[in-house]
């Protein structure tokens, strides 16, 4: 965990404040990889989507090399049947290679009964291979095969 850039900052619906001159708030790790950051739930959820914002409004700090995992019961899961929203991806199981972009859209076979969403971080863009990301949202879309065109925005919208 990096000063000041706690995994609560990821979770808050806030893309307007600056942690440090230059840097939105969000979750960081300071550059020790490979990182991880869970994200508890209120009550138990049905997922298949998580889209998360990182290195908003920077040229880099965005997580490229992450995986994520579900935690069902008392036991962290991998999420199966993964796709992403950047062609020329790397996908091997619930981990995802993708070059650097700040809006980043992975969905998966559906989840039930999801208490918290573990991410796992193994790189970025940046030199010292450190990342932000943002703010994260977990969804269960009604079409998990929406246009892959569509900005994660619009999708961020409808909702």
């Amino acid at each position: 965990l990096q000063d000041g850039f706690g995994c609560e900052k990821a979770f808050d619906g806030d893309l307007a404040t600056y942690q440090t001159p230059g840097y939105i708030a969000g979750w960081a790790y300071g550059a020790d990889i490979p990182a991880w950051v869970v994200f508890y739930l209120a009550s138990p959820v049905t997922l298949n989507t998580v889209i998360f914002k990182t290195g908003f409004l920077r040229g880099d700090h965005h997580l490229n090399d992450f995986s994520i995992e579900v935690l069902i019961g008392e036991t962290f899961k991998a999420v199966t049947g993964t796709k992403v929203n950047t062609e020329g991806a790397t996908i091997q199981g619930s981990r995802v290679t993708i070059g650097g972009q700040v809006e980043v859209r992975v969905a998966f076979d559906k989840k039930m009964s999801v208490t918290a969403v573990k991410i796992h971080a193994y790189g970025s863009d940046a030199r010292n291979e450190n990342s932000v990301v943002n703010e994260i949202f977990l969804l269960n879309l009604e079409n998990v095969n929406m246009n892959w065109g569509e900005d994660v925005d619009v999708i961020l919208n409808k909702i």
